[in-house]
C-alpha cells in the first residue's frame, strides 16, 4: 500500500443551464449569487434562486428567457 493518499475522484457536475438564447455556463458561486456567462460574451451576476429556475436541457430552455438577471417564462402572458 502506498504511503500517499489516493487521489480523490471528482464526479462530473453539470454547470450548464439553458434559455431561449442558448447555453449559460456557471463560472462561480458565492453568498447566494452566481457569476455566469454565455459563450463568447461578458460575465454577468444573478441570484442563486434565479439560476435554479433555468432549464437543465436545451429543449426545456426554449420556454425560459433571462433578461437583466431575471428569469422569465416565455409565452405565459403573451
Amino acid at each position: 500500500m502506498s504511503k500517499y493518499p489516493q487521489a480523490l475522484q471528482t464526479k462530473k457536475v453539470s454547470t450548464d443551464r439553458y434559455d431561449v438564447f442558448g447555453k449559460i455556463k456557471k463560472m462561480c458561486e458565492a453568498d447566494g449569487y452566481v457569476m455566469a456567462r454565455r459563450p463568447s460574451c461578458a460575465p454577468f451576476v444573478m441570484s442563486l434562486g434565479a439560476w435554479e429556475l433555468l432549464a437543465k436541457t436545451p429543449e426545456a430552455g426554449a420556454k425560459i428567457k433571462v433578461g437583466g438577471s431575471t428569469v422569465y417564462s416565455v409565452g405565459e402572458g403573451e
